[in-house]
């Protein structure tokens, strides 16, 4: 599995299907929450998730001045598109997308052990997340399917 990562305004250095300017991300992390308090069935009212921030990991390339300067000056307006892939035959196949609306970089961090790799940690804020899962079977056809939520309007 590969993860890449689309950030509108930033050049990355990798190609997903002849389509140049993506950051290879080693890791990705997010998540969401609601409070359930102990109630009697029937009881218990909805309430609005929490939801993180979307968590990067990956080794520093020409992408971190871009990065850099989306933490320092950017505003929360880009578009991210980040998917994970696998082989298929002659292509790599995106089966689970990611795509961040009004997106921007919220923290950065730079860390390196001394001979190793320089690596990166950022966090991205969003205001919408389109989470897409496509199910491939062996002859590499899929069924798709997707939540969009709006982290502002809780829709």
């Amino acid at each position: 599995m590969t993860i890449f990562m689309h950030y509108d305004g930033i050049e990355g250095e990798h190609s997903l299907n002849g389509e140049a300017g993506y950051i290879k991300l080693e890791s990705l992390g997010w998540g969401m929450s609601r409070a359930s308090g102990a109630v009697r069935a029937g009881l218990r009212a909805r309430t609005e998730p929490a939801v993180t921030e979307v968590t990067c990991t990956k080794v520093s390339d020409t992408s971190t001045i871009g990065l850099l300067t989306e933490g320092f000056t950017g505003k929360f307006d880009r578009m991210v598109t980040i998917s994970f892939v696998r082989q298929g035959t002659g292509m790599l196949l995106p089966y689970l997308v990611y795509t961040l609306g009004e997106a921007g970089i919220a923290s950065f961090q730079h860390s390196s052990a001394g001979d190793g790799v320089p690596m990166e940690s950022f966090a991205i804020n969003f205001t919408t997340i389109d989470i897409k899962y496509t199910a491939y079977g062996d002859d590499l056809t899929g069924v798709s399917a997707n939540i969009l939520y709006n982290v502002a309007t809780g829709d």
